[in-house]
């Protein structure tokens, strides 16, 4: 008998509760009582879900929200007015999705236990012209998946952190190439499909590392992507800044600029066989870039410094991260700056 995921997100997570098919109201409910492949995604749906539970007792609201989140998603994503394909094809892809992701829904790192959220949504299908200009418009529906994490930890520090990321994520999408519209907290193109991937690089008990980066596609030659670094203090509830890890004053921007620079150019020589600094303008760029939070990850094994598409390069010779070891950049520290560890 297929579960009740409803009923299952409202009770006690120790007790999932079946729903009598011969009550099943709504389409959805008809059509997983109607498939017995439905009905058995189902109940691998029920057993991933009391796995992660059983991982991680202490995140169990965490995962019903969630829970909760992918029911509603689902209803959306799954109507007429969205989904092109058959509702129990639509049905099929949502569970198969989700039990994969609940696989992995629980990370824990330095200790710290995270929860990972994931939203799939669709924007009403909208006329969009094809290439052939002969041809009529056909019905394309933008789509939106994004994946970022959230601490388990009830301390003010934490739900800090789970609100501005959730922020940082949210504004990710909004990558240059896409027509956003609003749907709920997040933003969908009506013709495009776009994803939004939240990564931690390093977690320690006075900073967290993430990036998030966000990819945009919208039928053109290749896709629009980018991102931008997450760097919180957790106890001072803030951002990172360049001075809490370098000394002011001691030259680490011109020195770090200078660094970058020399292993960019000697990188985009072995790629292409020749390197214009002047192109995009990298001269005046570069010493900027690099002196931006927005654009380090920091981990324990150093310092990377990062760079989007069309900032000092062509799409296709964006330069590969620059990774600075801890002890070559020791000089320029801040002494009150900590070290990530793992």
């Amino acid at each position: 008998m297929p579960k009740n995921w409803l009923l299952l997100a409202a009770a006690p997570l120790a007790h999932a509760a079946s729903f009598d098919c011969s009550k099943a109201r709504t389409p959805i409910e008809k059509t997983i009582c109607a498939s017995p492949e439905l009905s058995a995604a189902d109940d691998q749906m029920a057993a991933a879900y009391k796995a992660a539970l059983a991982q991680a007792p202490e995140a169990a609201e965490l995962l019903r929200v969630g829970q909760r989140e992918w029911l509603r998603d689902r209803a959306q994503n799954c109507s007429t007015k969205v989904s092109e394909a058959p509702l129990a094809d639509c049905l099929r892809d949502s569970y198969k999705e989700r039990t994969a992701f609940m696989a992995r829904a629980v990370e824990r790192v330095s200790g710290v236990t995270f929860v990972w959220n994931r939203i799939h949504l669709a924007s009403p299908k909208t006329a969009k012209q094809t290439r052939d200009e002969d041809s009529a418009p056909i019905a394309a529906a933008g789509t939106l998946d994004a994946e970022w994490p959230v601490a388990a930890s009830g301390t003010s520090e934490w739900k800090a952190w789970n609100k501005r990321l959730q922020e940082a994520a949210r504004n990710g999408s909004a990558e240059p190439g896409c027509q956003l519209e609003q749907q709920g907290n997040w933003a969908v193109d009506s013709g495009a499909d776009a994803s939004v991937l939240v990564t931690l690089s390093s977690v320690s008990p006075s900073l967290v590392s993430a990036t998030v980066s966000e990819l945009c596609y919208s039928g053109g030659a290749h896709p629009n992507h980018g991102s931008v670094a997450f760097n919180w203090l957790l106890k001072e509830g803030r951002g990172l800044t360049a001075a809490d890890v370098f000394e002011p004053k001691s030259g680490w921007d011109q020195w770090l600029a200078k660094r970058v620079e020399a292993q960019v150019h000697q990188t985009q020589l072995k790629a292409g066989g020749e390197d214009n600094p002047k192109d995009f303008d990298r001269v005046t760029k570069l010493p900027l870039l690099v002196q931006d939070p927005g654009h380090w990850e920091l981990s324990p094994k150093g310092l990377k410094v990062f760079f989007n598409p069309y900032e000092i390069a062509c799409y296709a010779c964006t330069p590969e991260p620059v990774i600075l070891r801890w002890s070559e950049l020791k000089p320029y520290l801040n002494p009150a700056f900590k070290i990530p560890q793992q």
